[in-house]
């Protein structure tokens, strides 16, 4: 008989092929999951502000905020591949509202700030804010820091003006 099939060995070869399907599925999903943009952010020392020039028409002053110590926020790349922080936006919360600041650097640490694959790099991001004159930044107070990537993906993380001690313990980085 020319064509004469086992049916044991069809249900066997139908099988393989299944389960090599349902293996190599398994492995692109957990592969295109680790490849795809993941920051994390972290802040590892109080930040520090300074009362900028007043603007007495409009009744406000511009003040900055940034790291005490250089390299104040950490930011870990849990990504198999290269990621590219581009530019951040700046919030600070006056009077439970957020109020969109503008953004600097220190150090000449200006973007784009290049991570590698799995690796972290510390930053000294500054941001200057426009608030009424009057505000005072008080030890309670927070903002926020958007980091965007070149793909536009945003990271966010909320800050504290101050922290009671040095952050950045290796507790707070294990999982």
């Amino acid at each position: 008989m020319l064509f004469a099939f086992d049916i044991q060995q069809i249900r066997f070869e139908v099988f393989l092929s299944a389960l090599s399907l349902v293996v190599t599925f398994y492995f692109w999903v957990i592969k295109a999951r680790s490849e795809k943009p993941s920051l994390k952010i972290f802040q590892l020392w109080s930040f520090g502000s300074s009362p900028g020039r007043e603007n007495a028409e409009q009744g406000t002053k511009t003040i900055s905020v940034w790291p005490m110590e250089s390299g104040g926020v950490l930011v870990a790349n849990n990504s198999t591949l290269q990621n590219s922080i581009i530019k951040f936006d700046c919030y600070l919360k006056v009077a439970d509202k957020w109020v969109k600041g503008t953004w600097g650097y220190q150090n000449q640490e200006k973007p784009p700030w290049n991570i590698a694959p799995q690796t972290t790099v510390a930053l000294s991001p500054v941001c200057f804010f426009e608030v009424p004159k009057d505000f005072e930044m008080k030890d309670n107070a927070v903002f926020r820091i958007d980091f965007i990537t070149i793909s536009g993906k945003r990271f966010g993380h909320i800050f504290q003006y101050k922290t009671k001690e040095k952050q950045g313990t290796s507790e707070e980085f294990v999982d």
